[in-house]
Formats: structure tokens, C-alpha cells, sequence
């Protein structure tokens, strides 16, 4: 009887990893066709923010600001009511603005309508969750 309970449970150990093995191997299609690369083309148009974050914190400050992206790789914000428009470049995941603080942003996720970024400003830590102005 002891050999028939080891056998149920390698038989059990077995089924179990087998198990867990093909559900990665789903997970990992799922990702690879739910991740699109991101281009430039899917940040261009006018960008306003819904959240912002300074830190860990809810900044009220900078909400209704707008990031602006144009097809000819210009950038602006309307922040500090600076109308400047700066040329940028984007590798997918970090948009890189040539102004004087050569400041950038990591993408977190960009959709047809949703753009979420983080960047360092002034040694502070800013988190954007802005969508698309229609």
C-alpha cells in the first residue's frame, strides 16, 4: 500500500508541475501579443493630466496641465506658461526632450488613450497619468 500512495503522489508532483509549466507558457503569449512596441506616432497629440504625483503624493498643482507631442517630434507643456516648443526623441519606453534641462520621461504604459510617465524634476520625483485630449 505504501508504493501505491508514493506512486499517487509523484503521479500527483508530476500532473501538478506539468500544470504549472504550461499555464507560464500561456502567461507568456498573452504578454508578447498584449505588448505592442510604442511608437512616436501613438504619443502624438495633446496629452492632459488627470493625476499627478510628487513623490508618493497627490499633487492637485498639476493636474489639468498638457503635454503636447506633434508628428514633427516637437514637444511642450503648459506648466510654467512656457509656450516653447522642444524637439524630442522616443525609444519606445523614454522620451527625451532636447530643452535646456534635458529633461525625460520612462513611459509606463501608453495606449490609444492613456499615457502614464515618470520623470525627476528638480530632484523630485513626478508620476503623470494623463489621456487624450479628443
Amino acid at each position: 500500500m505504501s508504493t501505491l500512495v508514493r506512486n499517487l503522489t509523484s503521479l500527483s508532483i508530476i500532473a501538478l508541475m506539468v500544470f504549472c509549466l504550461s499555464n507560464c507558457k500561456n502567461d507568456e503569449k498573452v504578454a508578447s501579443v498584449a505588448e505592442k512596441p510604442m511608437t512616436a506616432d501613438d504619443l502624438v497629440g495633446e496629452w492632459t493630466i488627470v493625476e499627478a504625483y510628487k513623490g508618493n503624493q497627490p499633487s492637485k498643482m498639476l493636474e489639468k496641465g498638457l503635454f503636447t507631442f506633434s508628428p514633427t517630434y516637437e514637444f511642450s507643456n503648459n506648466f510654467l506658461g512656457d509656450p516653447s516648443q522642444y524637439p524630442y526623441t522616443f525609444n519606445g519606453r523614454r522620451i527625451k526632450v532636447k530643452n535646456g534641462s534635458r529633461t525625460s520621461y520612462d513611459v509606463i504604459k501608453l495606449t490609444s488613450d492613456t499615457l502614464v510617465m515618470k520623470t525627476k524634476l528638480r530632484n523630485f520625483d513626478f508620476q503623470f497619468i494623463t489621456t487624450k485630449v479628443q
